[in-house]
């Protein structure tokens, strides 16, 4: 077994709680990453599958954050800095299926072992409706499957409803225009919510929890989106 091989088998090994190591570097100084997941390419942006990275880049422009130079494992990432904080929003890399080996790439090319946000689109939760989740299963995911397979359950989860069945034809289907107004406010709550995650940290994900779940954030309307921008103060 390799060096690497050796140090990742030793951290897949430490208990898998959704929590970050105790070391005072990871809890003060380690970059974050938001990977929003989908199928790489232009055509597939529209589509449900792909409501994850269409947040990533609601983020971005929310954040102001500067395009992260091509890497050989990263491609058309931001970076944002919270205080000294870096952080890394990550939109998909290539199918979705392989999600869990692009992050792995993604990170080994960082040099950091971190707890990432996964930004994920979720059938099982109604279009309208975003969840905040510290562990949990694949919920039958695909490209959570692949992510379990390399990292377990060590990572948070942002869950964005999409409704519908479970099926290859409804999760690459496009919204129709009578839901892309819903599914924008619920892209723009849940850049909102990956926001909090990253301002706070995933070390007071507990916080993050409570603000995310409670029905007041969780659930979106897009009239009730449209009032909060007009009425939020200018920055």
């Amino acid at each position: 077994m390799s060096p690497q091989e050796t140090k990742h088998s030793q951290k897949r090994s430490q208990e898998d709680s959704g929590e970050l190591p105790t070391n005072k570097k990871a809890k003060t100084s380690a970059p974050l990453v938001v990977f929003g997941l989908g199928n790489k390419g232009d055509e597939h942006e529209s589509q449900r599958h792909n409501i994850g990275e269409r947040t990533v880049k609601t983020l971005a422009e929310l954040l102001s954050a500067s395009p992260l130079p091509t890497q050989s494992a990263i491609n058309g990432a931001w970076e944002v800095k919270f205080e000294a904080r870096t952080c890394i929003l990550l939109p998909p890399q290539g199918v979705i299926n392989d999600s869990g080996a692009a992050l792995r790439a993604a990170l080994d090319s960082i040099g950091e072992e971190l707890i990432p946000l996964i930004v994920v689109d979720d059938c099982a939760l109604p279009l309208g409706t975003v969840r905040l989740r510290q562990k949990g299963s694949s919920g039958g995911h695909n490209g959570l499957k692949n992510i379990e397979s390399i990292f377990g359950h060590k990572y948070h989860r942002l869950k964005i409803g999409i409704g519908g069945e479970r099926s290859k034809d409804h999760v690459v289907g496009e919204f129709s225009s009578q839901e892309q107004p819903l599914a924008e406010a619920s892209i723009k709550r849940a850049a909102e919510a990956a926001k909090l995650w990253l301002s706070l940290g995933p070390e007071q994900v507990e916080t993050v929890l409570a603000k995310v779940n409670s029905p007041a954030f969780r659930s979106v309307s897009a009239d009730k989106i449209s009032e909060e921008i007009v009425q939020r103060p200018a920055a």
